[in-house]
């Protein structure tokens, strides 16, 4: 999904981010066009994100991925969000 959605903008940054490290591995080795990174809903936000990569995100694309978080974790990520900008 994140492949298409470089397609569709190709002058944008993609970055996607999923939790299983062979998934990542994966997507760095058939998409080099997008940024690939292990990301924990669970453990990480936005914030350490934004800090990790030094890259600021004009927006946040939830594919299928929103559904594992409880009410408190949604609110912590989208929290964290609002905070970045």
């Amino acid at each position: 999904m994140e492949y298409l959605l470089k397609c569709a903008l190709p002058n944008r940054k993609v970055i996607a981010a999923d939790f299983d490290s062979y998934f990542i591995k994966k997507a760095q080795e058939f998409f080099p066009e997008i940024l690939a990174i292990q990301y924990d809903f669970f453990k990480d936000n936005y914030l350490v994100f934004k800090e990790t990569l030094g890259i600021e995100c004009d927006l946040a694309v939830f594919f299928g991925s929103a559904y594992v978080m409880n009410d408190d974790d949604f609110v912590i990520q989208f929290s964290a969000l609002r905070e970045g900008g």
